[in-house]
């Protein structure tokens, strides 16, 4: 996800697939841009990002991230998602492995719960997934996939194989999708697709939600106008300044104020509201306090 057109294509994609989608290898902050779409981001450096892209009628909480960017995870109703993006080469063997051993125990749920866990592995656990060689075989991926209980999204008793990543030495199916019990009998279908901004087939699995999702319509939106102190506006003017940076990836001013900054100042305000309601909520508490307590050693008697 290095370029503004492949995010174009990823939005074109998102939109006529009707899903949600695990982005592995970001690398640029314009995902915010995606139309109709909440990016959860887990920026790393060197195309270790990851991302979580959700409808804007979805809720999604308890957001946890590898702090090296590779890995992320959050929950929608009572299932964990969780998208992995693992180093790839034999020379990185050690750093895969510390990564399953360490960080994706740190974003996985620590009790029983559905999960989704889905992403480039860039190793296998089988070796019928794979032809050719220079495909990795990881015990440390294996061992969480039998820890958590979680299974193949895929049919694996078939002897049909498909792969979602060719080289000239093989393929190999290094983006699976590893699901519970419960969602493996919610699942409709699950199949590759090919897809024009990465190098890869991407994965889509399609399942049957039980309980109904609130969808909400498009509403108005009304500017909080009550915050308009000094800090505010100076907290602002630095927001500005950032996000006149992100115009260059935009062909025109229009499009660049319609995609990007109008979301952008909608997020801000909706965020900066919440935020000082809570700080005048304890300065209030704070000022009943100190009255109260005043009041109470004004009532004392004197011995």
């Amino acid at each position: 996800m290095a370029s503004r057109t492949r995010l174009i294509v990823l939005e074109e994609f998102l939109w006529k697939q009707e899903i949600d989608a695990l982005v592995q290898e970001i690398t640029i902050p314009l995902l915010s841009a995606i139309r109709r779409y909440t990016a959860y981001k887990n920026e790393g450096r060197d195309r270790r990002g990851t991302a979580i892209l959700a409808k804007e009628s979805i809720t999604i909480t308890n957001i946890k991230r590898i702090p090296s960017g590779r890995g992320m995870a959050a929950m929608f109703n009572i299932t964990w998602i969780v998208s992995i993006n693992s180093p790839s080469g034999d020379k990185k063997e050690n750093e895969r492995k510390m990564l399953y051993n360490n960080d994706v125990t740190y974003v996985l749920p620590t009790a029983h719960a559905d999960m989704i866990m889905a992403g480039d592995f860039n190793c296998i656990v089988s070796n019928i997934d794979s032809t050719g060689t220079n495909n990795y075989s990881c015990t440390a991926l294996a061992n969480i996939v039998n820890g958590f209980g979680v299974i193949d999204a895929w049919d694996t008793s078939t002897s049909r194989r498909i792969y979602t990543h060719y080289t000239p030495n093989g393929a190999s199916r290094i983006d699976r999708m590893y699901i519970t019990r419960n969602i493996l009998s919610k699942k409709q279908s699950v199949e590759t697709v090919a897809a024009a901004f990465i190098d890869h087939l991407a994965v889509v699995l399609r399942i049957a939600i039980d309980t109904p999702l609130t969808l909400r319509g498009r509403v108005y939106w009304r500017l909080n106008i009550s915050l308009s102190d000094k800090n505010f506006h100076s907290i602002l003017r630095k927001q500005c300044a950032k996000w006149k940076r992100h115009k260059k990836y935009y062909s025109h001013s229009v499009m660049w104020w319609g995609r990007y900054i109008k979301r952008m100042i909608r997020q801000f305000f909706i965020n900066e509201g919440p935020e000082r309601l809570r700080d005048r909520l304890a300065m209030a508490t704070f000022y009943h306090d100190a009255i109260y307590n005043i009041l109470q050693e004004m009532t004392v008697p004197e011995r």
